[in-house]
């Protein structure tokens, strides 16, 4: 709720669990995208009960859809957007304790300067890959049909130029992963135009990408996925299937040839 008691739709839920310390729930709200302001919840009984709302520092949404990460620090690296001037996406990093004074304590978050022009490409909901401690690699959905791709090779302190991938996107979600093999997976829409194809692709580099599954083929639309490696290294992934339902797949990343 605003402070006025004034009820505001919740968008874009976001769990994450750290290494120490309890299970968190980002999430937003706000009348819309362009307006909206980022809260958290925490909860020591793995998502039975939950804090209340813990607001975000003034600026921090925290992350966009897509899953943060957690750093050999023990810091979290979270890709985030704003739309309020055009599609602009950014990284957030939290180096607290995972209590509500920590989160709401804006000395503990670092945000990184804009990753694109949005008069060249217009993207939000970054998705993270870890390709060492100092390599790191965003991949976005854009309005321009297209997935991009930006990079760091220092930790986040810069980043290159965002450049347009191979891979086409009808402006929709996305979500990717490094598997404990050191292969990268994505998950998304390969059309320019439509969601109704849903896919994984399989890269050995994050660069070139071949299809490794069929999710989903038309008819209706099967979008905005998200994928995690468990413990037993079996990926799952989640998506919305024809906006009735939520469908559960589990994939052996061994079978990924």
């Amino acid at each position: 709720m605003q402070p006025n008691g004034t009820r505001q739709p919740s968008w874009n839920p976001v769990l994450f669990l750290p290494f120490n310390g309890p299970l968190v729930l980002f999430y937003k709200v706000g009348p819309s995208p362009s307006e909206w302001w980022g809260l958290a919840r925490t909860s020591n009984d793995a998502g039975r009960t939950w804090s209340d709302a813990i607001p975000l520092p003034p600026g921090v949404l925290g992350p966009i859809r897509a899953k943060p990460v957690e750093l050999t620090g023990g810091e979290m690296l979270a890709g985030s957007s704003t739309e309020d001037k055009g599609w602009v996406t950014h990284m957030e990093r939290f180096s607290g304790k995972w209590t509500a004074a920590g989160l709401a304590d804006p000395k503990w978050w670092e945000i990184s300067a804009p990753l694109n022009d949005p008069a060249e490409f217009g993207a939000i909901q970054p998705t993270i890959l870890l390709h060492s401690p100092t390599a790191w690699q965003i991949l976005c959905r854009s309005r321009q049909g297209v997935v991009t791709d930006t990079r760091s090779d220092d930790g986040g302190k810069t980043w290159g130029h965002m450049h347009a991938t191979s891979l086409a996107n009808p402006s929709a979600g996305i979500d990717a992963v490094r598997l404990a093999d050191g292969r990268f997976l994505l998950v998304y829409n390969p059309s320019r135009t439509e969601r109704d194809k849903l896919e994984i692709a399989v890269s050995e580099d994050g660069t070139t990408w071949r299809s490794a599954v069929v999710l989903e083929e038309p008819p209706g639309e099967h979008s905005y996925p998200a994928m995690i490696q468990a413990r037993d290294g079996r990926v799952h992934v989640t998506y919305t299937w024809k906006r009735e339902r939520i469908k559960h797949v589990v994939i052996d990343p061994a079978a990924l040839k």
